[in-house]
């Protein structure tokens, strides 16, 4: 059992509690014990306050505790006292249950010094040290360009067969980052904390060696590359790992090379500001849905064929007739991204679904071309188009799966043109339905759907308008048509999935990260935890980062451009556009227009910055160019049904489908990207080939040895005031008695003589003195002189066993004795005292 300080401390104030009232009343007992009927004056005055202040008068019944015959406004006051005192019982075992110890970060900040910790776990035992060769570019597709900012001259001649290079003076091809544009790129951090990252922070987990020997060069480079090394798509948290802070609860990745304080007894504390790498995707409802049957008789022997349909859910029949692709679409797109920092995802992904809709329709024969889509429309709601597909049919039923727009069935031929124009959707297993195909529909009329809805294309020239956008086809795990929640595939039951149409891209942005540092633990990364990532707040326009993308008048097929931080001082430099903004999304590049995928051995580049999103992307699309790479994870849910019915759970309408390819994206770049960028770097650090640059505030930052201000946990007491109620009622009372106390000594209804007038007038020893010897003493005189005049006198109570077992019977007459001691203090004669009282009330007294 579990105690804390406060529990205990109550306990201790029961037990307490109990010993008050247990041990007084004892001791009463024992006093009774003690006595015999013949004591003097004082003892009965000291025997009778200890009787009164016991539970016994209360037990007993007797006249001291009585509230019968007593004022109504004497008995209001003398039964606060036991009630006050047993309120201030409860508030004193109640009260300290509310005490616990708590650890509490420092109010003010502390410089602490950090040092690097290593990740012990799969991602960071899988990532390879980082090299000397630092970051590469090569530039040029059919025919080798002489980078920006690089001094060999290259000069390109052409051919009716091919395009030449030649290289002026025979100097090498040099493929290292030219130092003035690393600088560049990097010179924004100089108004950053030590903990924001930029380009060249940014690097792969994996890298291979490339070389190139001949006329150009014959240097060793670096190329980026991909080794899956673990998943984390079924975690909900926030994870450190080598290089990065992984949310898989929102879908994004913060740069960081980590480090921890030292020197600390229990932790700390603190705010980072991290530049983050984020997915944004939207998707919107085809409403189209495949339909598939599972067989009601499926083996070896009789193999049972697959009924699958494409079902219209509105896409057709209540489609919207007018061409959104129409009018200065694409530059309105611009100038939204440029105005509003909005990438028009919402836009490009339902004008793809749109575009490929209506593609379906001529194939079907439920519309043609040029015509007003409504007179020629021979759909309805609900209506069944029986399909054949190789990828979403039967066995794919419980997969999530993406495709390239105009793979939604098989059949599409590969060229404009078809024999008698009609075909079969497959000859070999299935014989429904005949379609015509009237208007000639082939892949060349859905193959530029992707690339207008990304709007980047190879001749289009590299700069912050044309962002890398990545968009295709998501079709959901089936789900019960009848409404059930089984995930048994029952003969003869009937699958629905849902089709989105869905466009991507990913953007930088810098986040306020809350760090919490445990330093009871292992003192490892395990030791550190992230608890907020909240958006960096800005005043104004002014405060916002400055971002730059090179424009260096190079087309998208040659070229893979920077970004990064800018310095304000340097936003006029050559082939730059600048933006003040809380983002910027990653522009387009070499791999967005081949569309390269994650690969064992990746581009022709090292600038995971640029290139790296534009893989995951193509990775998830579907739109590898190496398909026999083994990307190690399942996504789909077909071999784990815990993601399987995550993504049921997920995947309800468009923003479910978003979550998830952005939850994909997340887990495949925390694969494959890492940082260097941590306290103990300085901010102008450099590509490791280029040396570093000391900037007065590098040095600083050097001098600093990586101390960073943080909040220090201490060990403080706290209390939960709930349990501070009775002890807040007993200060009530307590000021309300206080009061009226106070006011009856300054309205002159009390004082000091008043007070000692009744404790003496009351007093057990005084009444019998007076009563027996009233010409002895002054009963009103100090304690001293009436104690020596009478309260050593002895006094002897009645025989309590003489009459009624020692209780008193109810007669009129009551007998007292004293011991005279006139004649002698040693022989004392007993003389009784009889008071009877008459049926008028009043007292006779004689003696004997």
């Amino acid at each position: 059992m579990q105690l804390t300080v406060g529990e205990v401390s109550g306990l201790i104030a029961v037990a307490i509690a109990l010993l008050q009232f247990l041990v007084p009343n004892a001791l009463t007992v024992i006093l009774v014990a003690l006595l015999s009927q013949e004591q003097n004056a004082v003892t009965w005055s000291a025997v009778s306050r200890s009787l009164s202040n016991s539970i016994w008068p209360v037990l007993l019944r007797s006249d001291s505790a009585s509230s019968r015959g007593v004022p109504t406004k004497i008995n209001l006051v003398t039964w606060c006292r036991p009630l006050a005192l047993a309120m201030i019982a409860i508030a004193a075992i109640i009260t300290p249950i509310g005490l616990y110890e708590d650890l509490l970060p420092s109010e003010e900040p502390h410089l602490v010094t950090f040092q690097a910790v290593v990740d012990t776990g799969t991602l960071g035992s899988g990532t390879q040290p980082r090299s000397d060769l630092g970051f590469s570019r090569n530039c040029g597709y059919l025919a080798r360009l002489q980078c920006p900012g690089t001094t060999v001259v290259i000069e390109v001649s052409s051919d009716a067969n091919w395009t030449n290079s030649t290289v002026e003076g025979d100097q090498p091809y040099d493929r290292r980052v030219p130092k003035v544009l690393a600088s560049l790129y990097q010179s924004g951090l100089r108004d950053q904390p030590s903990s924001v990252s930029s380009f060249f922070d940014i690097q792969a987990r994996q890298y291979q060696f490339g070389s190139e020997q001949g006329t150009f060069t014959n240097e060793t480079y670096l190329l980026d590359s991909f080794k899956p090394m673990g998943s984390m798509i079924m975690d909900d948290s926030i994870s450190l790992v080598d290089g990065l802070i992984v949310d898989m609860s929102k879908g994004r990745i913060g740069f960081r090379k980590h480090t921890i304080p030292t020197g600390l007894v229990y932790g700390a504390e603190w705010n980072e500001d991290i530049l983050f790498l984020e997915p944004e995707t939207v998707c919107v409802d085809t409403n189209l849905t495949y339909e598939v049957q599972i067989p009601v008789t499926d083996n070896v022997y009789n193999p049972a064929a697959s009924s699958a349909y494409l079902v219209d859910k509105g896409g057709w029949v209540n489609m919207n007739i007018t061409n959104p692709l129409t009018g200065p679409w694409f530059e309105d797109m611009q100038t939204s991204l440029l105005d509003n920092g909005d990438p028009s995802l919402q836009v490009r992904a339902y004008q793809a679904g749109w575009w490929n809709n209506v593609q379906n329709m001529y194939y079907f024969n439920i519309s043609k071309p040029f015509t007003n889509r409504t007179a020629y429309l021979h759909s309805k709601l609900g209506e069944r188009y029986p399909v054949n597909t190789s990828s979403y049919g039967l066995s794919s039923k419980d997969e999530l799966l993406f495709g390239k727009f105009g793979y939604l069935f098989d059949g599409i031929p590969t060229t404009d043109y078809m024999p008698n124009g009609s075909f079969y959707l497959s000859a070999d297993n299935y014989t429904g339905p005949y379609w015509s195909n009237p208007w000639n529909i082939s892949s060349t009329n859905y193959s530029d759907i992707a690339l207008t809805c990304a709007g980047a294309y190879g001749g289009d020239k590299a700069n912050m308008t044309n962002i890398d956008i990545k968009c295709g086809l998501l079709l959901g795990p089936s789900s019960r048509v009848d409404g059930t929640t089984s995930n048994v595939y029952a003969p003869g039951s009937w699958w629905s999935r849902p089709i989105y149409s869905c466009a991507s891209a990913s953007k930088a942005t810098i986040k306020t990260v809350h760090f919490n540092y445990n330093a009871s633990r292992s003192g490892g990364l395990g030791s550190l935890n992230v608890t907020l990532i909240a958006d960096k707040v800005y005043q104004d326009k002014s405060e916002m980062p400055l971002w730059g993308v090179e424009k260096p008048n190079m087309n998208l097929s040659s070229i893979t451009p920077f970004w990064g931080l800018i310095d304000p001082s340097l936003e006029n430099s050559v082939n730059l556009s600048t933006i003040r903004a809380e983002k910027i999304y990653i522009p387009a590049s070499t791999v967005t227009w081949f569309t390269f995928g994650l690969a064992a051995k990746g581009t022709f580049n090292y600038l995971p910055a640029t290139e790296g999103s534009p893989q995951i992307w193509s990775t998830i699309y579907g739109a590898t160019t190496d398909t026999n790479i083994n990307l190690g994870f399942d996504y789909t849910g077909s071999t784990n049904l815990a993601l399987h019915q995550k993504w049921q759970k997920i995947l309800t309408n468009g923003t479910g489908a978003a979550q998830i390819i952005n939850l994909m994206y997340t887990d495949y770049a925390a694969n494959y990207f890492t940082s260097t960028r941590s306290w103990l770097t300085p901010r102008d650090s450099l590509p490791p080939n280029l040396g570093e640059t000391k900037t007065k505030r590098a040095v600083a930052d050097a001098a600093s040895n990586g101390q960073v201000p943080v909040q220090v946990y201490q060990r403080k007491i706290r209390y939960h005031f709930v349990y501070g109620i009775p002890a807040a009622i007993c200060l009530v009372i307590t000021a309300l008695i206080c009061t009226a106390a106070l006011a009856s000594i300054v309205f002159r209804q009390v004082s000091l003589g008043r007070i000692r007038y009744y404790i003496y007038s009351l007093s057990a020893g005084r009444l019998l003195g007076a009563f027996l010897f009233p010409t002895e003493g002054d009963p009103r005189a100090d304690t001293k002189t009436w104690i020596d005049q009478v309260g050593r006198k002895p006094v002897r109570l009645p025989d309590p066993d003489a009459a009624g077992g020692g209780r008193f019977e109810k007669s009129h007459v009551r007998s007292y004795s004293l011991v005279d001691q006139k004649d002698s203090t040693k022989v004392a004669t007993t003389t009784a005292l009889d008071i009877d009282e008459g049926d008028s009330g009043t007292s006779h007294r004689s003696a004997a």
